[in-house]
Formats: structure tokens, C-alpha cells, sequence
């Protein structure tokens, strides 16, 4: 995955930038196509960056992608916080900011 910046019209210079990368072998794709994530190598240190990816073969349907949602059941005790902070700003869902390294959602990660 790049990103092409344009630097100067002038002089037609690019700042490019690769932000990591994936490799499907035909054996992922050819015989049903592929809908889902891949974690992407190389997008940094410390990193987890993924990849959305849909493919299909001539004359396939695209197939069926991930789960949209899934249920949780955390506990966190008396004397343990959740250790996530979400935005509520969408109505709609709940879009989970950050985890920290402690805390019930971390323990349950693990």
C-alpha cells in the first residue's frame, strides 16, 4: 500500500511512501474469491496495520465478507477499569479509539 504525494507541479517530483504490505497467493482467491482483512508486513514497528480486500474470478460472485458485528462479554471487577476508550459521536455505533495495555478488555485480549 502506497501514498503518492505530488511535491511541485512545477517539477513533477513525488514524495512516495509504502505504509506496508500484503501477498495473496492464487490458492486464497482462485477457487472462491476472497472478502476479508489481511494484516499487512512491513507497516511499521509496533504496528498492526490490515487490508481490506474483495476479489472475485471472472464470472464468480464476490463472496460473503466478515461479520459486521460480534458480541463481547467482559467483566471487569470491582477494582479493574475497562482500559478502552470509544467515541460515541456516531449514534449509530460505538467505534472503540484505543485499548491500554491494562484493564479488563486487555486481560480479555489475551
Amino acid at each position: 500500500v502506497y501514498s503518492i504525494d505530488l511535491m511541485g507541479e512545477a517539477d513533477m517530483r513525488y514524495n512516495i511512501s509504502c505504509y506496508g504490505k500484503v501477498l495473496l497467493k492464487p490458492h486464497q482467491f482462485a477457487a472462491k474469491g476472497f472478502n476479508g482483512e489481511m494484516m499487512m508486513d512491513e507497516a511499521g514497528e509496533n504496528l498492526q496495520a490490515y487490508l481490506g480486500l474483495r476479489m472475485k474470478m471472472a464470472g464468480q460472485e464476490y463472496p460473503s465478507g466478515p461479520p459486521t458485528t460480534f458480541t463481547v462479554v467482559i467483566e471487569k471487577g470491582e477494582n479493574q477499569n475497562y482500559g478502552f476508550v470509544f467515541d460515541t459521536s456516531d449514534k449509530g455505533a460505538l467505534m472503540i479509539f484505543r485499548v491500554y495495555d491494562d484493564g479488563a478488555v486487555a486481560e480479555h485480549n489475551r
